[in-house]
């Protein structure tokens, strides 16, 4: 029972991510599917007209969105130190 629940969560936070990243402009749903496909980084660059720093700074704004979207669906356990978000 308990791997069922998992694979549920599992399910329903792979629907939010595409949710949050269906939301984003084009050039920001792109970029963490192209990093998660390990894409170098320089091609990226190319490909969305960018420096490497900016494309980092790019980066770290489209994660931090998706961090803040999981956390107003997943808050954290209250008294929970283990678990506690950056």
């Amino acid at each position: 029972m308990c791997r069922n629940v998992v694979q549920d969560v599992n399910r329903a936070t792979a629907r939010l991510v595409r949710q949050i990243l269906a939301e984003l402009p084009e050039r920001g749903a792109e970029l963490p599917r192209q990093d998660m496909l390990e894409v170098d980084k320089d091609v990226l660059c190319q490909q969305f007209g960018v420096t490497r720093e900016y494309l980092g700074a790019l980066r770290q704004r489209i994660l931090e969105r998706l961090r803040e979207e999981l956390r107003k669906t997943y808050p954290q356990p209250a008294g929970d130190p283990e678990r506690a978000h950056p």
